[in-house]
């Protein structure tokens, strides 16, 4: 939908985890997913789970867009439009070097006014 018909606490997210919440509310302790992997491990004889191996998904790396392409992804989404997929993928702003100016403490005068 577009972004003026928001309304707190009523997007599709909040619903989705709302019912989430209460289907995970309503099961029983008994049947819980840690209980039925673990039944589930000793009943096939896998006691450990040391070698589970987690992989990060490889996403394609998209090229930068043009200055051009930027301008029309951000005029497009100002209007109300969905953001390009893999965003505006520009590149990371480079970290500012350290100051060349260094204060010691004995250089600076800082004078308080008492009340």
């Amino acid at each position: 939908g577009r972004i003026e018909d928001y309304v707190t606490g009523r997007s599709s997210v909040s619903e989705k985890e709302r019912k989430e919440h209460l289907e995970q509310t309503k099961l029983s302790p008994h049947y819980t997913e840690g209980n039925l992997s673990r039944a589930l491990a000793k009943e096939s004889g896998y006691a450990s789970d040391s070698n589970l191996v987690f992989r990060k998904r490889d996403v394609p790396q998209a090229s930068p867009l043009s200055p051009v392409e930027q301008k029309q992804a951000y005029k497009s989404v100002q209007a109300g439009g969905e953001p390009p997929l893999f965003g505006f993928r520009k590149p990371a702003p480079e970290r500012p070097k350290e100051s060349p100016n260094r204060y010691l403490e004995s250089d600076v005068n800082i004078h308080f006014k008492t009340p």
